[in-house]
């Protein structure tokens, strides 16, 4: 693997925190420069890494000529212009923003398998957790069985959109615990003690629309790199009143007769893969400081020949952004420098 000069954006939040800290115990990823970049750094402020301080640099000023490889945490509507910048300067870019994926943007899932197929653009995209879960836990059984059919209904925390949106949450919790009445930013109602379904909005023609854009994002994620799946998906996305975590009931019905075993088998022989049958499995238990997602209640659908659904639980943060962007900067690593 080739050295890289680095730059990551968003160093003031907890994802890009993670990142850089797994990124310090990488020893096979030689780092020969770091650029921390916020949106407002404290003068002289610096971060540490690797035994060195690394000075803090605004984003909006930095000179992307600098690095080989930009990493981006910060807010979308803060990263979009210095993603542009960074591609114009000849930058690989890692979007791990969670926002929508830009024009041009490559899905990178390195945990599945595979290389993108078309490696001449510049830009990589961590996909949003729904994605990830949803591609891991399906990826075994559509490789051994094929499959017919798949429905994702998806529970997403607070922190999937955003900082503000977590502490938006604990401030409504807080208050409604004491009774007070709340106001809602984030969402287009209160979070707290509340699921509320993905928005789905009208459609530019005024006509009804089944899906939101999010939940249609997911949908063609799944299907880019499950292309056995397309036109054969649905997904269905809640926000929960979870404050980081995310948990999926998966549906499926695979192209062949098989076995419980048979699945089972296929999913524990997974490596990003932990199934779990004999515990409780939840976001707050099975969703915190955990590299691998877990997959829990496999069984067979009730009154639905051939039909299975499985629950699933990953770290949103851990699991979901941050080992997925780190496999993606190993891959840049490897074949482009």
């Amino acid at each position: 693997m080739g050295s890289i000069r680095l730059a990551v954006a968003g160093t003031d939040g907890s994802d890009a925190k993670l990142f850089l800290e797994k990124l310090e115990d990488r020893e096979d990823l030689e780092i020969t420069s770091l650029f921390p970049l916020e949106t407002a750094p404290e003068e002289y402020d610096a971060l540490r890494f690797r035994k060195k301080n690394w000075l803090k640099e605004k984003i909006e000023d930095f000179d992307f000529s600098q690095t080989d490889v930009a990493v981006f945490y910060s807010a979308p509507s803060r990263s979009r212009d210095a993603i542009l910048s960074a591609l114009e300067a000849g930058c690989a870019v890692i979007d791990a923003t969670g926002g929508p994926v830009p024009q041009g943007g490559i899905l990178m899932i390195p945990a599945a398998g595979g290389s993108p197929a078309d490696t001449r653009g510049r830009l990589f995209v961590s996909p949003p957790p729904p994605v990830i879960s949803s591609v891991l836990a399906l990826g075994p059984v559509i490789r051994r069985f094929g499959l017919d059919r798949a429905e994702i209904t998806a529970m997403e925390s607070a922190s999937a959109s955003g900082y503000g949106a977590v502490m938006e949450l604990a401030g409504q919790t807080a208050g409604l615990l004491n009774g007070r009445s709340v106001t809602h930013r984030h969402f287009p109602v209160q979070s707290a003690f509340n699921v509320i379904p993905s928005v789905i909005g009208a459609s530019p023609d005024g006509e009804d629309r089944q899906y939101s854009d999010h939940e249609l994002a997911v949908i063609a994620g799944l299907e880019s790199f499950l292309p056995e799946l397309a036109g054969k998906t649905s997904c269905s996305c809640f926000t929960v009143p979870m404050f980081h975590g995310y948990c999926a009931h998966i549906s499926f019905t695979p192209a062949v007769p098989v076995s419980l075993e048979e699945l089972r088998a296929a999913l524990e022989e997974e490596p990003s893969l932990e199934y779990v049958a004999a515990e409780t499995v939840s976001p707050v238990t099975h969703g915190t400081d955990r590299e691998r997602q877990v997959i829990t209640r496999l069984r067979s659908s009730a009154g639905c020949s051939g039909e299975f659904n499985m629950f699933a639980v990953m770290d949103s943060t851990m699991a979901g952004m941050v080992l997925n962007s780190l496999g993606i900067l190993e891959w840049i690593s490897r074949e482009l420098f």
